[in-house]
């Protein structure tokens, strides 16, 4: 299991990153956000990966035992929700004048998780 934080300075906001199994995720879950309910031992519910907000904590959950090329394939479509999140909380909602601003904030978000993760 590997859990580490990718900064994005711009608009000061961490992501909370956590590498692991699904069952490794819902051990760790239990003690970071006790008596939440928002993950269940269904792993169904989660899908392939996961972008969260729990208690002010935006995060990405993504699988081990994967590919690079399939978590990379994962961490694509992660870092759109969590660019989504980052930008629309800072008033920027995604149109024709913003797009360009997203997908270069996406290509950073991207980066700052896979340069940590070693899949670049």
């Amino acid at each position: 299991m590997k859990v580490f934080i990718a900064k994005d300075p711009l608009y000061r906001r961490d992501i909370l990153v956590v590498f692991s199994t699904y069952e490794e995720l819902l051990r760790w879950w239990k003690r970071k956000f006790p008596g939440d309910d928002t993950l269940t031992e269904d792993k169904n519910q989660a899908g392939d990966a996961l972008t969260f907000l729990c208690r002010g904590v935006l995060g990405v959950w993504l699988p081990r035992g994967l590919s690079k090329k399939q978590l990379r394939d994962l961490l694509v479509h992660e870092a759109v929700h969590v660019t989504h999140d980052i930008l629309d909380k800072a008033g920027m909602k995604l149109s024709d004048e913003t797009e360009e601003a997203y997908a270069y904030h996406h290509t950073f978000i991207y980066r700052q998780i896979a340069d940590k993760l070693n899949i670049a």
